[in-house]
């Protein structure tokens, strides 16, 4: 089934949207990364932080994960750092680590390094290799992990367990990559290429019901789940430059939420969507 949004509007009172959304931007003036945040009660958007960026918010212990490389350590000492949820106490965790997400209970991470998806807990203890492969997900229902792998050149989106390492693929396409999880752990959004270009598709845990969400001569990517599970919030350069949009989880009317430039290299980033 596909669904072709309508056009896109402006974001307006009455939607239903709530929480806060934390996305990356490059500030190509200032030549750096930087961490900002949309709170759709307000509609207002601010700055969080410089050279931070991969977000992953854990509704169980109110903590943010991220990929930092401040510049008190540099790019070459960045990894896996974990704040509180007012922003304070940032620590470092695992060094040369990013693409965090975290298991329902809190207590653990998924992260992806060198070309691999590894276990940590969220005081940097117990490290171990799931598996190969990257961008990786952790259900917030149980213990499956979403990810991008290729095995034996078979790529595809692939559902991995952390307790007992099965495995089973759930999308055949080659560029297939950027799982995001329902909060009811049902569904997933995950972006494929079509006609030379990114686009959003849903598809059921199960590997039933796909659907194309987006279309066009654009890119759309990076999708991630509101809490409620209604909206899709994504990135896209649909109208010339990289901005952030939302749409009903079925793939409705879109929203512009915010301008936010990228890199080429944004299939690497994330965002996050906090209550």
């Amino acid at each position: 089934m596909t669904i072709t949004p309508a056009a896109v509007t402006a974001l307006r009172a009455g939607t239903g949207l709530r929480g806060r959304l934390i996305f990356s931007v490059a500030n190509m003036e200032a030549r750096r990364w930087e961490l900002w945040e949309h709170d759709f009660g307000s509609g207002q958007d601010r700055r969080l932080f410089d050279w931070r960026s991969q977000a992953a918010w854990a509704t169980s212990n109110n903590l943010l994960a991220y990929y930092g490389w401040p510049q008190e350590v540099g790019l070459a000492n960045g990894g896996l750092w974990i704040m509180n949820g007012d922003y304070t106490s940032a620590r470092l965790v695992l060094p040369r680590a990013g693409y965090p997400s975290w298991a329902p209970d809190g207590r653990q991470l998924i992260v992806e390094r060198s070309a691999a998806i590894f276990l940590v807990n969220s005081d940097g203890s117990g490290l171990r290799q799931l598996t190969a492969g990257a961008h990786p997900a952790w259900s917030p229902q149980d213990s499956a992990i979403a990810h991008r792998a290729c095995p034996g050149g078979a790529c595809g989106i692939y559902l991995t367990d952390a307790r007992t390492g099965a495995q089973r693929r759930l999308t055949s396409g080659a560029d297939d990559d950027q799982p995001a999880w329902s909060a009811d752990g049902r569904s997933l959004a995950f972006v494929a290429r079509e006609d030379g270009h990114f686009h959003i598709y849903r598809i059921a845990a199960d590997g039933a019901g796909l659907q194309k969400l987006t279309d066009g001569p654009a890119d759309e990517g990076l999708p991630v789940w509101s809490p409620d599970g209604n909206w899709i919030a994504f990135r896209s350069n649909r109208n010339g430059v990289w901005a952030v949009y939302v749409m009903p989880a079925t793939g409705a009317e879109m929203y512009l939420v915010a301008a936010g430039d990228l890199l080429p290299t944004w299939l690497s980033e994330k965002m996050t969507w906090r209550r």
